[in-house]
């Protein structure tokens, strides 16, 4: 059975605002297949979803289905993740190879004898196909409500694994060289998945990419009650030590975060600058100073978009 996944696209309630809850509707396709033949969709269309995000198909093996879709067909891949909290491996691809567009993802359960994960038991069950589709809506509430009303069997759950989890697809621009004048960037793309911790006064985060180099970052933020800040903190594998954190806050949709740290031993300034202007495309970006913040140097830009499921 084919499902219909619509994602709420309003964002809510973590600690930039846009990686919170974002409950899903699942409607049985086959069972509703008389009625899609029976009656007009198009005004039903419009009024519930805004639009496609994805098509999701379970494979038993990446290998394979890469040689298919992207060899076979044409698609072009974006980015691969393995999201260990919903436990699958999962390839992006879209026609044009860039996120943002409908795109399809391939999903091979990392433990294809765990049962208890929906993906592998779908795959255990009935093989390899597709297995949902996702829409996104303004109102999630309100499109259930009105799908409802049409006849649809809705059922109405959270999203697979923790509910406050946000999964995106950052674009890195990254400095080859720090404080020498270097004009080199290199440019890649990661996917990143966000959780809340000790309920919402804390979050981590991270983003890594298995092509190329390896490569894995890891934010853990912490928000001070008593100060109305909140510290920030890195950690990534080329040393896997937890750097010293920024301090900062929101000020509107702009967020300034700043802190001591040393680059090839020499002290900076170290800024992180968070815009959420748009929540579905919030930017960072991260400035160094060796002159105690007289003059700073960009050294890394993130753009983010949003992965429904």
């Amino acid at each position: 059975m084919l499902a219909i996944l619509i994602v709420d696209r309003r964002a809510r309630g973590d600690w930039i605002g846009l990686l919170g809850r974002r409950p899903l509707l699942v409607l049985p396709l086959l069972a509703n297949l008389g009625f899609l033949a029976t009656r007009p969709f198009d005004d039903l269309w419009h009024r519930v979803f805004d639009r496609i995000s994805h098509i999701g198909v379970v494979v038993n093996d990446i290998g394979d289905a890469l040689r298919i879709w992207r060899d076979g067909l044409g698609f072009k891949q974006f980015s691969e993740a393995h999201f260990e909290v919903e436990g699958i491996h999962s390839v992006f691809l879209s026609l044009s190879g860039k996120a943002g567009e409908m795109c399809v993802e391939l999903m091979e359960p990392i433990d294809k004898t765990d049962m208890s994960n929906p993906v592998a038991r779908r795959l255990a069950r009935s093989g390899e196909g597709f297995y949902h589709l996702a829409l996104v809506t303004e109102d999630v509430e309100a499109s259930g409500n009105t799908l409802a009303q049409r006849s649809f069997s809705v059922m109405q759950r959270p999203p697979v694994g923790n509910a406050k989890q946000g999964r995106w697809l950052i674009h890195h621009r990254k400095l080859a060289e720090r404080l020498v004048g270097c004009e080199t960037w290199s440019e890649f793309t990661t996917p990143a998945a966000n959780q809340l911790i000790l309920g919402g006064l804390g979050n981590i985060d991270h983003c890594r990419t298995e092509s190329d180099d390896f490569f894995e970052g890891v934010s853990l933020r912490l928000f001070d009650k008593a100060l109305r800040l909140w510290r920030i903190y890195w950690m990534d594998t080329n040393g896997a030590t937890l750097f010293p954190p920024v301090e900062g806050s929101f000020s509107g949709a702009i967020g300034l975060f700043r802190g001591n740290d040393q680059q090839n031993g020499i002290p900076v300034l170290v800024e992180f600058l968070w815009d959420k202007t748009n929540l579905d495309a919030p930017t960072w970006q991260q400035s160094f100073s060796a002159d105690d913040g007289a003059t700073w140097e960009v050294n890394w830009y993130m753009s983010f978009s949003r992965l429904e499921r």
